[in-house]
């Protein structure tokens, strides 16, 4: 057990709910890639724990009490001990862009299956930002359904359009790596590109900025 610990990533859930809790752990159980170290119910609980069981990622719930989870956020935050991921109570896509904005790594519902958990909290911990495909559908929906702007000089390189298309359709960066045949450190390296010369500082910024500018239409990329 000991030696899992060592290799999986790092866990610390803040529920007030035990049974959610427990949940998570149980979806842990199944596979090696994370492990619980510490829970808490409260923020006074979390914050104590953050030397002791030293997580690499915070799973959140946004109902903590007291402004909990807002104040855990900039607790880690600014410590850079650990990422955060927000669990909310639905795949609201302004919530998870406020969260976003914030410092959150990500935003997951709270009815978010086994898979996208693990997924998540394995983006959390390369450093990439998690948003479930839904709530980023949702946002893209509300503004292709907006009038779209006339296309602009393009700000990015072919190869930029084409991975930005690739983001807008929900891929991750394995994803986009394997449909270009590039490695994902080369995504990293464009996406930081992409982020820079948009004035986005997540991959939901970056689709929708770019959607708005015409750049996704103009490579011919069809959401």
């Amino acid at each position: 057990m000991n030696d899992r610990i060592g290799r999986a990533i790092r866990l610390l859930i803040a529920d007030e709910q035990p049974i959610f809790r427990e949940g998570v752990k149980a979806v842990l159980l199944r596979g090696r890639e994370a492990q619980v170290v510490a829970e808490a119910g409260d923020f006074e609980q979390a914050a104590s724990q953050m030397e002791t069981s030293r997580p690499q990622v915070v799973l959140a719930s946004e109902t903590l009490p007291d402004g909990g989870a807002e104040r855990l956020l900039s607790l880690f935050f600014q410590s850079r001990k650990a990422c955060v991921i927000i669990i909310g109570g639905d795949d609201s896509h302004d919530a998870a862009a406020g969260w976003m904005k914030a410092g959150a790594a990500g935003y997951l519902s709270r009815r978010a299956g086994p898979a996208e958990i693990v997924k998540a909290v394995a983006c959390a911990a390369r450093g990439e930002q998690w948003v479930s495909r839904k709530a980023a559908s949702l946002a893209l929906e509300q503004l292709l359904r907006a009038p779209a702007a006339e296309p602009r000089k393009p700000l990015l390189s072919p190869r930029e359009r084409e991975i930005v298309g690739l983001v807008v359709r929900g891929c991750r960066n394995s994803e986009i790596a394997a449909a270009l045949y590039i490695s994902e450190k080369t995504v990293k390296t464009h996406l930081s590109s992409i982020f820079r010369k948009l004035g986005a500082r997540d991959r939901l910024q970056a689709a929708m900025l770019a959607i708005r500018e015409g750049l996704v239409r103009e490579a011919g990329v069809t959401p």
